[in-house]
């Protein structure tokens, strides 16, 4: 019986650094991991000091029927990928596919058996697993044009965007997203990012932040992972965000000055 991690300090403070890479092997003390968290900038040192650094490491592809698990198909797949993973030598085993993860909030639970099965059938071969998803981008076609680019540009993801009657409506432990988004500064709308055909969930916004924390102390509760990749906490919609409340006061305590029009 694998034992799950121990929940890091530094989770509990913060919804997390972006694009950290944060290792938490069983030799590891929750000071070791709360400092690892804190220089995350320089990983390849804490990779040095605790022995772990990746020797081969290999993309752990994620297809649409993978949500379909503990179907007797899945699980035999991920046997099967698993072993063959240790033949080919790898190491480390990096998650790709369920990148949008809050796209995926109504299938948590099913997602995280997933994962957890994986994790464990790695684990079995002595190979690590890493998980790495974006915290705050949501996939939004706006039209039928837009959801066909979306496939042809992004079919590398697991593409599981909502309804456009029931975005209003998703949340996560009750945070609404389109109560989380960033702001045009131009309209007062949510914004938008043409190249990733997405909305995002703001950085400055404490409500995000808090329900990402609440997310990521859940992963570590229900899958016993080997480090994380959290990515994308920037701005894809470029200079027109964000206008929320959040980012204008923090823009008028750093700077002294209100947020300029756009056309200024």
């Amino acid at each position: 019986m694998l034992k799950y991690p121990t929940i890091p300090s530094f989770v509990g403070k913060a919804g997390c650094q972006p694009n950290a890479y944060f290792y938490h092997p069983a030799s590891a003390t929750p000071s070791v991991i709360a400092s690892s968290a804190a220089n995350a900038a320089d990983s390849s040192s804490f990779y040095r000091t605790n022995g772990i650094k990746p020797r081969r490491m290999a993309s752990w592809w994620c297809v649409f029927e993978d949500l379909l698990w503990p179907e007797k198909s899945v699980v035999l797949k991920i046997q099967r990928r698993a072993e063959s993973f240790a033949k080919a030598g790898i190491d480390t085993a990096i998650i790709f596919g369920f990148h949008c993860r809050f796209d995926f909030a109504d299938y948590f639970d099913r997602l995280h058996g997933y994962l957890r099965n994986v994790a464990e059938e790695l684990h079995k071969y002595g190979i690590k697993l890493m998980d790495h998803y974006t915290c705050n981008i949501v996939e939004r076609p706006r039209s039928f044009e837009e959801v066909f680019e979306l496939h042809r540009r992004h079919r590398h993801h697991v593409l599981l965007y909502p309804d456009p009657r029931a975005r209003a409506h998703q949340q996560y432990e009750g945070v609404f997203f389109n109560d989380i988004c960033e702001i045009d500064v131009r309209t007062g709308e949510r914004s938008f990012a043409i190249p990733y055909t997405t909305e995002s969930f703001c950085h400055n916004n404490p409500d995000f932040l808090e329900m990402h924390r609440r997310y990521l102390q859940r992963q570590l509760r229900e899958i016993p992972l080997d480090g994380y990749q959290v990515d994308d906490m920037c701005m894809y919609a470029g200079t027109i965000s964000c206008g929320c409340e959040h980012c204008r006061r923090r823009f008028k305590e750093e700077y002294g000055y209100e947020i300029p029009p756009y056309e200024d």
